[in-house]
């Protein structure tokens, strides 16, 4: 009977510790899936970046980078594959 007592505790040790090892498993992976998630919808796109871009709050200091942002909308501009009805509000924003 002591033996029968000594598995029969084995047993629920061994399935305890597995389910404990699934639910780690699972979490670990919940958190992976979650977080590649929330990287793929907080990456924006160069257009839409600039589309958000405020001119009045944002503009640039130097010459330099004005020209390097203006850079940026003609390279986003010819290099969409958006129709050029949808692109044309790029560079109408510009001051």
């Amino acid at each position: 009977m002591a033996k029968n007592k000594k598995k029969e505790v084995t047993i629920k040790g061994i399935i305890i510790a597995v389910l404990l090892v699934v639910l780690v498993l699972w979490y670990f992976n919940h958190l992976s899936n979650r977080s590649s998630i929330q990287r793929s919808t907080s990456q924006k796109t160069e257009v839409e970046a600039l589309m958000e871009y405020d001119m009045a709050a944002e503009y640039p200091k130097t010459p330099r980078d004005v020209a390097k942002l203006h850079n940026r909308y003609f390279k986003a501009f010819y290099a969409s594959q958006q129709p050029i009805r949808n692109t044309m509000k790029i560079p109408i924003q510009l001051p």
